[in-house]
């Protein structure tokens, strides 16, 4: 008997065997089997509990993907058994690979362009690690704390109280479905019904519902090509563009922290040719950036004035701003309305400088000095020569409450700054080429041209120039605009005939804490200025305003991106100054 059963176990376990075999068999079959619309490459997707697959040919069109099939391991293999997770809407999904089959023929959805701009200009890519399950009521909802923490309830468990997420919560799941519709597309309308729910959950984080301009989320959509070989956008292209929190169409008033303003004469330390000012701490909250740099002329030489070449914003870890003197004096020229200094009335007799850094006069972007503990922030003088001189910085600071300066110090904060990149170009003809090495987010480029030859008086010095990227063909011509004729510059600026400007942003106003547009130039792109000037020998000073943003965490500065612009090849030998 016992023999019997023994041999009844054994073929019923070769059996089964058999079975998962023959069904593995027929399910790769079915993966690489021909049909009408030619060889099948079936990529297996996940969206919440329901199993598809999607020609994977679609998919290459996708940056998204790219990231995808980069690190299967993490991500999931494509697979009926291991695929990959989506957190989108199914109705989503389902339309943008209706798009990807039929192109432009097949009209996406409204609600569809949210997802496709983020898969073709992906900020963020969940792995598998990153989904978790919570039962709500009826429903297993599958989804990602990022998505989860669009809604305030689960923001403050998580980065306020630092808990771990409920595993059950007693709330309707049908309803909850709706909610996490509108979390993973903020187009997507939200039943006015089910506001009690949303009330329940704190709303949404940083208004969500508010912050959606469907129209520019449209202008974006446009069918990619087939055989792209890199991606279009970087981390700071991302950084700017991806998850759009305004609108250029509407106004929104904003409560304000209350603060005070005050004034710190700070004296400098000089080393051979070299001047620092280290910011102290105490009783200086925020650097606003509105200062002024004052020396005392050594005794016997009345008419000595110091010859300065870099001005530096600089901290412990990284240097913030860098500019020489010769472009601060520029940027002071072009934008800025000089002051009177008659707050400063006792240096009134003293030569002075101001720095133009990217803080100056700008509300948004001044330097959290509290809680910057394991940094000093230093602004920094280089001397062309080692003249002994005795210097004093005239600060402007504003100062918060305990509390204010208690919650910046729990969190870590974000902000966008302005770069300014520097190069020299020698030319001996007035038709001529330059390659050049830049990549970044360009908000402007600045023309300063020297003419050696003569000219009539009154021509422009530059008849026109072209940026031209991507193999020589020409994808990009902004207009260049004289200072004399640009309105945006200060009065003293309409006389500097030799200066050009070529804008990328839609406001063409300097400095603006709101960015309205950029240029971004990848480090793959083959980047050339093609010149055609009024003259045959001179000087091309080009300076490039970048957009960049300095992280801080944990009483500590970084800046997050390296940009820069150098030259490759050129018609003359230029010099460079960085």
């Amino acid at each position: 008997m016992s023999n019997n059963r023994l041999h009844y176990y054994i073929i019923t376990l070769l059996h089964y065997y058999t079975i998962t075999l023959l069904h593995n068999y027929y399910i790769n079959m079915a993966d690489s089997s021909s049909s009408i619309g030619g060889s099948l490459n079936k990529f297996y997707v996940i969206v919440d509990q329901d199993l598809l697959w999607i020609n994977k040919e679609h998919l290459n069109r996708l940056p998204y993907f790219d990231i995808v099939f980069a690190a299967p391991e993490i991500y999931g293999l494509g697979s009926h058994i291991d695929p990959v997770r989506l957190d989108f809407n199914m109705e989503d999904v389902e339309s943008i690979v209706e798009y990807l089959r039929n192109g432009e023929q097949y009209q996406l959805k409204n609600e569809g362009a949210r997802i496709w701009n983020q898969l073709m200009e992906p900020n963020f890519v969940p792995k598998k690690s990153d989904f978790l399950e919570i039962t709500i009521g009826n429903a297993i909802i599958s989804t990602t704390t990022q998505t989860l923490c669009q809604l305030n309830y689960f923001y403050a468990l998580i980065n306020v109280f630092k808990s771990s997420l409920p595993k059950i919560l007693d709330r309707s799941g049908t309803v909850f479905k709706i909610l996490l519709e509108k979390l993973r597309n903020p187009l997507r309308d939200y039943p006015e019904e089910y506001n009690y729910e949303l009330t329940f959950f704190g709303g949404f984080k940083d208004n969500l519902s508010e912050v959606v301009d469907t129209q520019s989320e449209l202008m974006k959509i446009s069918f990619p090509i087939l055989n792209h070989d890199e991606k279009t956008t970087r981390d700071c292209e991302n950084y700017l563009v991806t998850n759009p929190q305004i609108t250029f169409h509407k106004n929104i008033y904003r409560h304000f922290i209350y603060f005070e303003t005050g004034n710190v004469i700070v004296d400098g330390v000089q080393d051979k040719n070299i001047i620092t000012f280290d910011i102290p701490k105490k009783n200086i909250d925020y650097i606003t950036g509105d200062m002024y740099i004052f020396f005392d002329v050594p005794a016997g030489n009345p008419n000595i004035s110091p010859s300065i070449s870099q001005l530096e914003l600089k901290c412990s870890s990284c240097t913030l701003n860098s500019v020489s003197d010769r472009l601060n004096n520029l940027v002071g020229d072009l934008f800025y309305v000089k002051d009177s200094i008659v707050q400063h009335k006792k240096h009134i007799d003293k030569k002075y400088i101001e720095p133009y850094f990217f803080n100056k006069y700008m509300d948004g972007r001044s330097i959290p000095n509290c809680i910057l503990t394991n940094e000093i922030i230093t602004i920094r003088l280089t001397l062309y020569e080692p003249i002994k001189l005795n210097t004093k910085l005239c600060l402007e600071y504003n100062n918060v409450s305990q509390e204010e300066r208690d919650r910046l110090g729990r969190a870590g904060h974000e902000y966008l700054i302005t770069e300014w990149k520097e190069v020299i170009i020698n030319f001996d003809n007035s038709n001529f080429t330059v390659k050049m090495s830049m990549y970044g987010c360009f908000d402007m480029i600045l023309f300063e041209i020297e003419s050696e030859s003569e000219i009539l008086p009154g021509d422009d010095l530059l008849i026109d120039v072209a940026l031209c990227f991507d193999k020589n063909i020409k994808k990009y011509i902004n207009p260049f605009i004289s200072a004399k004729s640009f309105e945006k510059v200060s009065a003293g600026a309409k006389n500097r005939s030799n200066i050009y400007f070529m804008y990328f942003g839609r406001s063409r106003k300097f400095n603006d804490p709101q960015p309205s547009g950029h240029l971004a130039i990848h480090p793959s792109c083959d980047t050339n200025f093609k010149f055609n000037l009024n003259c045959t020998k001179g000087k091309i000073h080009i300076y490039a305003h970048t957009y960049n943003i300095i992280q801080i965490q944990y009483g500590s500065i970084n800046k997050l991106y390296d940009h820069h612009m150098k030259i490759m090849d050129k018609t003359t030998k230029p010099q460079i100054k960085n």
